[in-house]
């Protein structure tokens, strides 16, 4: 389990608490987050650099919401990879980054697969914004 984990046990347990959710925001907002993306040609790269979309995220599709998928360790997103690992790429990116480059209506999911795995909706993540803002 990593300190996430722990977080969003906590939280969890305590019902959401607003101190326990501020812990698990704090550490995604400080974490660095594995984000896999689509495995692209050369060509497709060098595309994808001069439109400005170095790469292209994957996505889950549950309850007819679309998720970007993060993971909060490299291991954690091999293990959701599976057999279709040498497929895909992935990036690194602080958690910060990554929400404050998220759309207003973009869903979250941090350790897709995982027992403590969390979904983040546009709420949260306009919270995740505000407090971005406050720091």
């Amino acid at each position: 389990m990593t300190k996430i984990d722990d977080l969003i046990a906590k939280a969890y347990g305590s019902e959401g608490k607003p101190e326990d959710a501020s812990r698990v925001y704090e550490a995604v907002l400080k974490a660095t987050l594995f984000v896999p993306c689509k495995k692209m040609t050369p060509e497709e790269k060098d595309a994808a650099q001069q439109a400005g979309e170095p790469f292209e995220p994957l996505f889950t599709e549950h309850k007819n919401q679309f998720f970007l998928l993060s993971f909060d360790t490299e291991a954690r997103l091999n293990d959701w990879a599976g057999e279709m690992r040498s497929e895909i790429e992935h990036f690194e990116i602080l958690g910060s980054n990554l929400i404050t480059a998220l759309g207003d209506q973009a869903h979250l999911c941090l350790n897709f697969g995982t027992k403590n795995y969390k979904e983040f909706p546009p709420d949260e993540i306009a919270q995740l914004k505000i407090i971005l803002k406050k720091s």
